[in-house]
């Protein structure tokens, strides 16, 4: 137990650098769980701990990896919303626009829940803004999921399917220099709501995606 305490410890304290290495922490912290506080126990390593751990001793033996300490700019609001309903799939605005995507059938299994379903929406809108350009901003995006907030502030969580879609949204914002700033908005209040249940946004301000699905979600909707 205090070995991967020791590990866990050392790793998230130079996250800071390794950005990215966040999501390839809860597997460590996950692990230390699984003691219960007795150092004296013995486990074996699951196949996640050993596959992160390989992700990590690779990463850290390149050279000049380094993180610049600089302001964040001026917080724009660019009228950026998400939501996600179980029922019918994902809504997203940006600007007065809107696209939604429905749900398969064959979206729903075991670790794939609403919070999941809300924090895919941040990484779909990611997706957008990067392939429109967006770079060097930092971004106000509401969404009206606690779970989801959290899971992005920290750049992990415990759930497999969560944190892949955390790491992924973070791999897209490192790359155009973004920084969400997510915030809270209620349900009743957020406009992406509706198109989330399947509403339509207003006639002509509809949007499709010029990028691909990532492999991992493309059996998850129907269209979009």
């Amino acid at each position: 137990m205090r070995d991967v305490e020791k590990i866990h410890g050392s790793l998230c304290h130079i996250a800071f650098v390794y950005l990215d290495g966040r999501s390839h922490l809860p597997s460590l912290s996950n692990f230390a769980s699984t003691f219960h506080g007795d150092e004296f126990l013995t486990k074996y390593s699951p196949h996640s701990l050993i596959t992160d751990l390989k992700w990590w001793l690779v990463k850290l033996t390149l050279p000049g990896i380094s993180q610049s300490l600089h302001p964040l700019g001026p917080l724009s609001d660019l009228g950026l919303y998400v939501d996600a309903s179980t029922l019918w799939g994902i809504g997203i605005i940006i600007s007065g626009e809107w696209a939604a995507f429905q749900l398969s059938s064959s979206w729903k299994i075991e670790g794939r829940n609403i919070c999941w379903l809300e924090t895919v929406a941040i990484e779909l809108l990611a997706l957008f803004l990067e392939s429109r350009g967006f770079q060097d901003l930092h971004l106000l995006v509401h969404s009206d999921n606690q779970g989801t907030i959290g899971a992005l502030d920290k750049g992990r969580s415990g759930n497999i399917y969560l944190n892949l879609a955390v790491h992924h949204t973070h791999l897209i914002l490192m790359a155009t220099s973004l920084i969400f700033n997510t915030t809270y908005i209620e349900s009743h209040a957020n406009p992406a709501d509706p198109i989330s249940h399947g509403e339509p946004g207003p006639a002509g301000k509809q949007i499709f995606p010029s990028f691909k699905l990532p492999d991992e979600l493309s059996s998850c909707f129907v269209h979009a």
